[in-house]
């Protein structure tokens, strides 16, 4: 009898947990390995807990290009550079800065949205096949203008996300505060907002931790607290990975596991991938206090509820990964009360603050990729979209594994560093 081909996936986190369960579903033998102690560790924490398919969009635009000189000396801002990030990783920010043209904003956004659609529709599809429990909501989502300028600046960009087959429209601030009544008791002033209803909230954590225990069942192995140290390879095909507790077989290698995956790779099939660094606080909250999530684009937060918490995150710090400090804590809290000051219990010691590192490409643009030896991929560096476009990254990497001769590589490969 022929045997099962051998995939390992490196990575335990909501992108690995994804392609693990593609490959066990094309018939793959399948290991997960994670050098940390459980599922979900890294960027899958404690994020944003939004499924924002419509919002998929470009980070570096002309208007982030403009803004970043106040943005770094406005400490409420919440974007900030560490200047030995900035050193290491110089080559990241100056081709980043080459892809805050207009041009390639929208040519970076469509390329974005096309995946963003794919995932919407594969993330439904796995929930088809699996009952997993992670406060999920299908809710909306409500983008805030702080000014006229800024909406109109909104506004000329819907046709892209129309164009890709999403529902969004703009409105007005009494629309807004149809949707949301709770920003009736706001401090700030808004202009009104971009209001997308097919995006869903939920708990990342628990979807990735209940996603692996679901494979688990199926005879997906799953090694916590193991490091790889680097790829086996025997001629141009992939053979193994070797980890601190010896070599694992496989046929298949995938790199899920974010900032470190460049480095498992050959220097010249490294993707341009650098830390963007953001917090996030979790408190108690009633049922009612929100039903859509909502972003402060001014202030980089974003609110939205999980069953009776409500998470608070936000920040763009080009930092690598450590504690939240108690001042970038303090702001977003800060920034949620203005918002809706009865919407939880912000002075309560039961809160969680935690910090987490996206692993962002150059045109936000996630890897995923043959990379070198036949066999081994990469699926990392998809910034604070990361479980938005897990799913359909994963459908990417399966057509290419299928497709073994890379059909179809450049359509989401960032490439190496410039």
């Amino acid at each position: 009898m022929k045997r099962k081909r051998r995939a390992v996936v490196i990575g335990a986190g909501v992108i690995g947990a994804t392609s693990a369960e593609m490959l066990l579903r094309t018939g793959f033998d399948v290991t997960v390995i994670d050098a940390e102690a459980e599922p979900a560790q890294g960027a899958s924490r404690a994020n944003a807990g939004q499924l924002c398919y419509p919002f998929a969009m470009a980070l570096g635009n002309p208007g982030f290009l403009r803004g970043l000189p106040r943005s770094l000396l406005d400490p409420e801002s919440g974007v900030g550079v560490s200047p030995l990030t900035v050193m290491r990783h110089w080559a990241w920010l100056a081709a980043f800065l080459r892809n805050c043209t207009e041009a390639r904003y929208n040519r970076n956004s469509e390329r974005l949205l096309t995946l963003a659609k794919i995932s919407m529709s594969a993330h439904a599809a796995l929930l088809k096949r699996y009952d997993l429990k992670f406060d999920a909501r299908q809710t909306g989502k409500l983008w805030l203008a702080p000014t006229d300028a800024a909406l109109q600046s909104a506004i000329r960009h819907l046709p892209l996300r129309r164009h890709a087959g999403f529902e969004v429209e703009a409105l007005d601030v009494g629309e807004c505060l149809k949707v949301a009544p709770q920003l009736g008791q706001s401090k700030y002033a808004f202009a009104g907002g971009i209001y997308a209803p097919e995006s869903p909230v939920g708990d990342c954590r628990a979807f990735t931790s209940n996603l692996i225990k679901e494979m688990q069942a199926q005879g997906v192995k799953v090694e916590f607290g193991v490091k790889a140290s680097h790829v086996e390879t025997s001629g141009e095909q992939v053979t193994g990975v070797r980890t601190d507790n010896g070599v694992i077989p496989a046929d298949v290698v995938v790199l899920a596991n974010g900032l470190a995956a460049p480095q498992l790779l050959p220097r010249r099939h490294r993707p341009a991938i650098a830390p963007l660094r953001g917090v996030s606080v979790t408190l108690p909250c009633d049922p009612s206090a929100l039903n859509v999530s909502i972003t402060d684009p001014k202030r980089a937060v974003a609110i939205c509820r999980l069953g009776h918490r409500l998470r608070v995150t936000g920040g763009a710090e080009f930092a690598p990964s450590g504690a939240p400090s108690r001042r970038a804590v303090r702001r977003i809290m800060d920034v949620a009360r203005a918002w809706m000051p009865d919407a939880a219990d912000y002075d309560t010691v039961e809160n969680q603050a935690w910090c987490g590192v996206r692993p962002t490409t150059v045109d936000s643009l996630p890897s995923i990729s043959q990379a070198g030896a036949e066999g081994l991929y990469v699926n990392a560096g998809h910034g604070s979209l990361g479980w938005t476009l897990a799913a359909g990254s994963a459908e990417i990497l399966r057509r290419q594994i299928m497709n073994a001769d890379g059909a179809g590589r450049a359509a989401f490969d960032t490439g190496p560093n410039p």
